[in-house]
């Protein structure tokens, strides 16, 4: 299986690969979380987890996850 990614693409074995995905939402990219309290700008926080959720659920439509 090939994966379109930049900056090139990459050849997977669905066999020997998963998807690991963290709970960043809590933690990461809430307001009031550990990065927002460091003052890191957590602005664009909902495109990240919207594409986190995007890869989650092509790698399960694949079996990945």
């Amino acid at each position: 299986m090939r994966l379109d990614a930049r900056p090139e693409p990459l050849d997977l074995d669905p066999a020997r690969t998963a998807l690991v995905v963290v709970d960043m939402q809590n933690a990461f990219v809430s307001r009031g979380g550990l990065l927002d309290l460091a003052g890191v700008d957590i602005g664009q926080a909902p495109r990240v987890v919207a594409a986190a959720r995007r890869s989650l659920a092509a790698a399960r439509r694949l079996g990945l996850a």
